[in-house]
């Protein structure tokens, strides 16, 4: 039995319980997954959810969300809304109900996929719109919508999107057409799904593959650090092991498979105006050219040829 009112990936009984956002952390760091393996198999705490910027940008996510919501009622569509909270098993029910009725738009759609001997699949469809394209409902057909802040498509919104299309089709007997996207300026920008059926297919085998057998990454600096409740851990790892990714200008955007690991910096193509401040940054506040720290480079002892300035 599927356990309500759970986030994020874990176990139900042998099987892990995976969702659309697990696939999109993956995507954008393997370590990630590892934490959150270990997670799922009860040999790690998750980190309390009290990041106060996490927090802001959940509660702006959640009002541009029923922002839309609201100017979908105002211009006369009719909504079916499942409930967010409560039995998973009851509100998938639910969805399956409605999607049978046939309203213009069901919010908070709620998916499982337990077929196969693989993973489940969950997921919560923000909206799901009534499209006048024939299906094993009948005369008509959904399509998927997904509301973000983003002013512009990201390609974790497009992964999103393709696992609820592919939930749908288990439902009406085929893959919708389009995909939708709200962006946070309320523009809808609408996408073929053919166009990105391919990739969302191979990177959700990579997904399953890793999760299947493992997978063992260093916490890397990507973009995602920003939102992640793992943040601090990692920070602190990467200060602990001294790791070069914290040599200001440094590279990180070498394949993770890479055996020269990541690039130093061309000092001299440094901006001139940061090479001053840096340079700034290392004088003391003295006249006297005695009191400033000399600096010279000390060889570190890797294989690698990186250098390491020392003061």
């Amino acid at each position: 039995m599927i356990k309500p009112g759970r986030s994020g990936m874990y176990l139900d009984g042998e099987r892990l319980v995976l969702s659309p956002t697990d696939l999109v952390g993956f995507l954008y760091c393997d370590h990630l997954t590892e934490l959150s393996l270990l997670v799922a198999h009860h040999n790690l705490a998750k980190p309390a959810d009290d990041d106060p910027e996490l927090t802001v940008v959940q509660r702006r996510g959640n009002a541009h969300e029923k922002e839309y919501l609201t100017r979908l009622r105002a211009d006369g569509f009719g909504v079916t809304e499942i409930p967010g909270t409560g039995d998973l098993g009851a509100r998938v029910q639910l969805t399956e109900k409605a999607l049978a009725d046939g309203p213009d738009v069901i919010y908070q759609a709620t998916f499982v996929d337990a077929g196969g001997e693989g993973p489940i699949w969950r997921g919560h469809a923000d909206f799901l719109s009534r499209v006048p394209e024939p299906s094993l409902f009948g005369s008509y057909s959904y399509e998927p919508e997904d509301t973000k802040l983003a002013r512009q498509v990201r390609p974790s919104a497009v992964l999103q999107l393709c696992q609820y299309a592919e939930q749908l089709a288990r439902h009406q007997g085929h893959p919708p057409e389009l995909i939708h996207i709200v962006l946070g300026g309320q523009e809808k920008v609408s996408l073929r799904l053919a166009e990105f059926g391919a990739y969302f297919r191979a990177a959700k085998a990579r997904f399953v593959d890793a999760c299947t057998n493992g997978v063992v990454a260093y916490p890397e600096p990507v973009e995602h650090c920003a939102v992640c409740s793992w943040r601090s851990r990692c920070d602190n790892q990467r200060i602990e092991d001294d790791h070069l990714t914290l040599v200001f200008g440094l590279r990180t955007d070498r394949p993770a498979n890479s055996s020269k690991g990541p690039v130093l910096p061309r000092w001299p193509s440094w901006p001139l105006a940061m090479t001053t401040r840096c340079r700034a940054s290392t004088v003391l506040p003295s006249t006297s050219s005695a009191a400033r720290p000399s600096c010279r480079f000390r060889p570190v002892p890797t294989r690698r040829r990186h250098h390491r300035m020392s003061c």
